[in-house]
């Protein structure tokens, strides 16, 4: 299953200077990528005036302008395909991405995080960055020289999916 997210509350919605497209390459190769990651912006895509180039973070203490949360439409051309839980923005092509502002909001399921063993999450756990994956990580206390994403505000069930809320900043 790939993670479901929901935008409560994001500037990017509104102030387009927060969106990018991307495309997210691992290596020299463009691959698929599921919403509700979080990937590191580079330049633009060659040939390119608006794509840019995406991949996993390469550190753990990027600047959060350099980082970005996927969060394409959900739009499968796949008529099999009915569940947004089913999705993922393909190979090659165009996603969006919303770079991070404090005070953004959105949710992702529990599938989206990387949640050590034995860990029962709660509000106020801290989100951050992981190098060398896209997924984010939730952990009760900051590491340091990591990237604080934010903190879970919120923990909800919607249906058969449970949402960890994360207030950015």
């Amino acid at each position: 299953m790939n993670p479901v997210i929901r935008l409560d509350n994001m500037s990017g919605t509104k102030d387009g200077t927060l969106l990018r497209s991307i495309k997210f390459y691992d290596g020299s190769k463009a691959v698929a990528i599921n919403n509700g990651t979080i990937v590191e912006l580079e330049g633009l895509v060659d040939g390119e005036r608006e794509i840019f180039k995406a991949k996993a973070p390469s550190a753990a203490n990027l600047a959060r302008n350099k980082i970005a949360l996927v969060a394409a439409p959900e739009k499968d051309y796949d008529e099999r395909k009915k569940n947004l839980d089913e999705f993922s923005n393909p190979q090659g092509t165009p996603a969006r991405a919303y770079i991070l502002h404090d005070g953004d909001q959105f949710a992702i399921t529990s599938d989206g995080f990387e949640i050590g063993s034995g860990v029962t999450v709660a509000k106020g756990y801290v989100v951050e960055l992981k190098s060398g994956s896209t997924k984010p990580v939730i952990v009760a206390t900051a590491t340091a020289s990591t990237t604080k994403i934010g903190e879970v505000s919120d923990i909800e069930t919607v249906g058969t999916k449970k949402f960890y809320t994360v207030l950015v900043g």
